[in-house]
């Protein structure tokens, strides 16, 4: 690992790892919140002790993104030290029709909710603080929830301990398709549609023919490296092996590999 000495605001040494997280150094000295204090103070320590958090998840051939997994595990040990105990509760939900199909003609639904992320100081369980998140996740099965359950922890998470991404969201517009935003939004929903497309056409083949297929047809390591304005290629490909490999089975009259 590559390590660049940096100074964090409150003076620490620190050091920029290959991930782009700015993190204190394993010789830093922690003086772990006082079993008194309040839950700001808790907050307040997790908060010094992390300034960038790097993202990691490729989006496209332009963008990366922050995932669930990365803000957990870099999270978790800090809110255990600092005493600070959190949970995702659903407290209304809908799910609305969006009018359109998969290929297989399965209904796509939109799960609308709005989630409670309460945060409790575990010396005082009276002292805690709650941040309502609103997520919409489309889907054609049963991962809906899980994925706005996802998304509103991750956010809570995001804000009430303030770690930078290397983001402006008050300099983008979601309405603007120019800006920043407005493509790694699409960008992400894309790689959903991706993969749920993989998914229904090979079932448990579905990584390793969009790897395949990225391969192959772009170039590229991953179906996560495929450019933005190839994306209906991408799914027109997709669905021409599906047809070239069924075509195969029933001329042979038996199993045939897929891409």
């Amino acid at each position: 690992m590559t390590k660049k000495n940096t100074t964090i605001e409150n003076g620490d040494a620190a050091h920029v790892d290959d991930d782009g997280d700015v993190v204190l150094d394993e010789n830093e000295s922690e003086e772990l919140p006082a079993s008194d204090a309040s839950l700001a103070a808790r907050i307040l320590w997790v908060r010094d002790r992390v300034t960038v958090l790097g993202k990691d998840t490729q989006v496209g051939t332009q963008y990366k993104a922050i995932s669930h997994d990365k803000i957990t595990g870099y999270l978790r040990p800090k809110l255990v030290q600092a005493g600070i105990f959190h949970w995702t509760t659903c407290i209304e939900h809908t799910d609305i029709e969006t009018g359109q199909v998969t290929d297989a003609g399965r209904k796509i639904t939109q799960h609308r909710a709005v989630y409670a992320v309460t945060f409790e100081a575990v010396h005082d369980k009276a002292d805690c603080r709650t941040l309502n998140v609103v997520a919409y996740a489309d889907d054609y099965g049963d991962k809906a929830p899980g994925k706005g359950l996802s998304y509103a922890t991750k956010y809570a998470l995001l804000k009430i301990c303030m770690i930078e991404t290397g983001e402006e969201d008050e300099e983008r517009t979601a309405d603007d398709p120019g800006s920043r935003v407005g493509r790694i939004i699409d960008d992400e929903n894309m790689l959903t549609t991706l993969f749920d497309t993989a998914e229904e056409l090979f079932g448990d083949d579905a990584s390793r023919t969009l790897k395949a297929m990225a391969a192959r047809r772009f170039f590229v390591e991953s179906y996560g490296d495929i450019p933005q304005d190839r994306f209906d290629d991408a799914l027109r490909a997709l669905r021409v092996s599906k047809k070239q490999m069924d075509a195969s089975k029933a001329k042979h009259g038996g199993d045939d590999e897929s891409e």
